[in-house]
């Protein structure tokens, strides 16, 4: 015998669990409600007519396009003139705001572009017609190459 004392072996009672299979509940985050082209339209013709007294130009310019909706809040505003530029940068932080929170949506982000020259104009040819489909979506130019079509 050794100068220590006896250890007994300790029992450890395992917790009992039950065999219940728990659905995952999914919460929508907070402020990350799905952006709808008819919600954002919405959202903008709102603010524009909020400014419409105090602002005419910015009404104006809002009021002139529709904004497009790319992925899920990337809202993409296309101007015609340069000069349509300034206005919207000094309104584009209440505009932002503005839209988040109608939309519920913190991830809503604005890119202002200037349009092309043309990107407006009417398109008569089918050359014209398909030039402007394909500046909207590329890939038909590639689907056009890949099939080798021509227009006659």
């Amino acid at each position: 015998m050794s100068g220590y004392p006896e250890s007994k072996p300790v029992a450890v009672e395992k917790p009992q669990t039950e065999n219940v299979t728990e659905e995952p509940i999914s919460i929508p985050a907070a402020g990350n409600k799905p952006v709808t082209c008819e919600a954002l339209a919405a959202a903008w013709n709102s603010f524009a007519n909020a400014v419409r007294t105090e602002d005419t130009r910015l009404f104006s310019i809002l009021s002139s396009h529709t904004p497009d909706l790319e992925g899920e809040a990337k809202i993409v505003f296309r101007i015609t003139n340069p000069l349509q530029n300034e206005p919207l940068q000094k309104a584009h932080s209440r505009l932002l705001q503005h839209l988040k929170t109608t939309l519920d949506n913190e991830k809503t982000e604005i890119e202002i572009v200037l349009a092309e020259k043309n990107e407006f104009a009417k398109a008569y040819t089918i050359e014209e017609k398909f030039a402007q489909m394909s500046r909207k979506n590329p890939c038909l130019l590639t689907f056009k190459q890949q099939f080798s079509l021509d227009f006659e």
